[in-house]
């Protein structure tokens, strides 16, 4: 009787108990993001945020090369920019992008755009991929609360990620 109690609470335990979390083929490590972002080169931008219509109010394309340069189409505008995935103390690796010259034209939002005020820096970005690397979104930096026992910690909201990426399909 005793055996067969211990057989039934050991099955009855391994059913319960989460299956381990497969562990996604690709896995962002240091300098992985970077070699990612490259290796796909043209990434669609669409913002969490939704338009009227329901779907997300902007849609841009995000072009990576691999020697640090690139640009943003958005709308009518385009955008050369340089970039870099540097770590951050405290945040990880953060996506940093310099936005140099504008065409000036309207962005995906409408907005009419100066070129005189370019060059400028965006603010850095947490890229937070999912699944085998197929996508990520787009976060500002994590924010921090304080715990009782005096130890601060990083957090996502849901309000800190504003966009998400996704190779751009071809053809």
């Amino acid at each position: 009787m005793t055996r067969h109690l211990i057989t039934a609470l050991a099955a009855a335990a391994l059913l319960a108990a989460p299956t381990a979390a497969k562990r996604p083929a690709w896995m962002p490590r240091d300098g992985a993001i970077a070699k990612r972002l490259a290796q796909v080169g043209s990434w669609e931008f669409s913002a969490t945020q939704n338009g009227p219509d329901g779907n997300p109010e902007c849609y841009e394309t995000w072009i990576f090369k691999a020697d640090g340069t690139g640009t943003i189409i958005s709308g009518e505008q385009r955008v050369t920019t340089t970039w870099k995935v540097e770590t951050v103390e405290g945040m990880g690796e953060m996506l940093l992008i310099s936005n140099r010259a504008t065409s000036g034209s309207p962005d995906c939002m409408g907005n009419d755009i100066n070129p005189d005020t370019y060059p400028r820096d965006s603010g850095p970005a947490q890229l937070l991929f999912y699944g085998d690397g197929e996508g990520a979104l787009v976060c500002h930096e994590a924010s921090y609360t304080r715990y009782a026992d005096g130890s601060d910690r990083q957090f996502l909201s849901p309000y800190d990620c504003w966009g998400r990426i996704t190779p751009l399909k071809k053809g």
